[in-house]
């Protein structure tokens, strides 16, 4: 799961990287590749994330997914404000920001799942 959340991650900061680099402003170049990276991930991890076998996967994924999209435009606008700051460049923004919107990816994803082992 590590690997293929990494791979989904060089994905989308490739696509951000290329986009930014290519005028799009950081904030759209952002949401685009993140969705990128969302859908990429979404289309191969399923079956790890949430259990082929459980009848809830659909719910769960589609519960994961949105919350992954809302969090997008909140990051994107960190990210941005990070870039336009002057403090740090294109990649180094990506990295930091990414660091946050992991942790609250883990910690939606934990809960998300322990609510699957309740029930």
């Amino acid at each position: 799961m590590a690997v293929l959340a990494a791979c989904g991650w060089l994905l989308d900061a490739s696509v951000y990287w290329f986009l930014a680099t290519s005028g799009f402003h950081v904030f759209i170049a952002n949401i685009i590749g993140n969705c990128i990276g969302i859908i990429f991930t979404f289309a191969l991890s399923p079956k790890h994330a949430f259990g082929s076998q459980e009848k809830h996967q659909f719910g769960q994924l589609i519960l994961y997914a949105s919350f992954c999209f809302a969090m997008i435009p909140v990051f994107s606008g960190l990210l941005s404000w990070i870039y336009h700051s002057g403090m740090v460049g294109l990649i180094s923004s990506k990295v930091i920001v990414t660091i946050p919107s992991f942790i609250c990816n883990y910690l939606f994803m934990r809960w998300l799942v322990n609510k699957k082992n309740v029930r």
